[in-house]
């Protein structure tokens, strides 16, 4: 019995009027058998990220990070899902540096180019980073394999190889609309991976219909 999980991820967003927020953009699976856990109950806290393993082909990187005020949750996890976890929060899931509402792009909304991932990999503050989304899949159901994306920061290429775990949930910002979420790193190509339609979240969340 595995009867809890703990780890570093990103939250997506926070829906100010609801209280709600979505992470991480894929399942919290069993590690052993990979089946998708069912959640009773869990929170999420404030992490800072202490450390840096840089992905390599054939060996995926990870963020480290340390749990801050752990006593104080930000929220509660009610439901883990195919397309991430959700919950309600306990206070404004706000950062200083993005704070103000963004418009949601849908999927008839996002195009094959350029666009940002706003990620945090240093400390407590995300930041924006350059990729482009190579190819645009065409889903007719919630998943967290939405669009191919490739990072193409330089300085985010030399801090971790591209994407890295831990950021899973991590926005992808096209035209300063939110049109989705990292999910995946290909283990063979470090600055590819995966992205899952912002529209899918904002469905498990309640929020769209």
């Amino acid at each position: 019995m595995r009867d809890s999980t703990a780890g570093v991820g990103t939250l997506t967003f926070y829906h100010e009027k609801s209280g709600k927020f979505a992470a991480l953009g894929h399942p919290i699976t069993d590690v052993d058998t990979g089946t998708m856990l069912t959640v009773k109950d869990g929170n999420i806290i404030n992490s800072s990220i202490i450390s840096i393993k840089k992905g390599t082909k054939g060996n995926p990187g990870e963020v480290r990070g340390i749990f801050v005020n752990e006593g104080d949750p930000l929220g509660n996890i009610k439901t883990n899902t195919v397309s991430g976890i959700y919950g309600t929060s306990v206070k404004a899931l706000k950062n200083d540096k993005l704070n103000k509402p963004m418009e949601v792009g849908l999927r008839n909304d996002i195009k094959e180019g350029d666009a940002q991932i706003l990620t945090t990999v240093d400390g407590e503050q995300p930041k924006l980073y350059n990729i482009k989304i190579e190819k645009l899949l065409s889903q007719d159901s919630p998943g967290p394999k939405s669009m191919v994306i490739r990072v193409t920061d330089s300085e985010l290429l030399e801090k971790t190889g591209g994407i890295v775990q831990g950021m899973s949930g991590s926005p992808i910002i096209q035209n300063n609309k939110i049109v989705g979420a990292v999910t995946h790193v290909l283990i063979n190509k470090p600055d590819v991976g995966y992205g899952i339609y912002m529209e899918w979240m904002l469905k498990d969340a309640g929020i769209l219909n």
